[in-house]
């Protein structure tokens, strides 16, 4: 499953990652990434409005957890997913963290290790 090839690229020991999410972040990435930042990962999260005060929200686990989370006044719902790992490699595409996403939806996620071309 995307999410749990996710969360196993999270578990990989890099020293930085930079997430732009949609609302719902799967309890097992936000483990991850709590984790991570526990481990002194430099973990950072873009997130819209929406996900401040959500039911399900892991926004107070995730700022418990030391990981530094901009919120995104603007669009009304940011329905974007890019994780940056490290500097070096992009996870994007229409994939995100909800049940629907992972076992009802027709969904894609690009890797790409090239990273610095974008970020440069």
């Amino acid at each position: 499953m995307l999410y749990e090839r996710r969360h196993s690229q999270v578990k990989l020991d890099p020293n930085e990652i930079k997430e732009c999410v949609e609302p719902y972040i799967k309890e097992l990435i936000a483990m991850a990434l709590a984790q991570a930042a526990k481990s002194d990962v430099n973990v950072v999260l873009v997130i819209d409005k929406s996900q401040v005060n959500a039911r399900y929200s892991k926004v107070q686990s995730l700022l418990d957890a030391g990981i530094t989370i901009y919120v995104d006044y603007h669009p009304a719902i940011a329905h974007n997913t890019v994780m940056v790992i490290d500097g070096k490699v992009v996870e994007t595409g229409s994939y995100n963290f909800t049940a629907s996403a992972e076992y009802r939806n027709a969904e894609n996620m690009l890797r790409n290790k090239f990273a610095n071309l974008y970020l440069n």
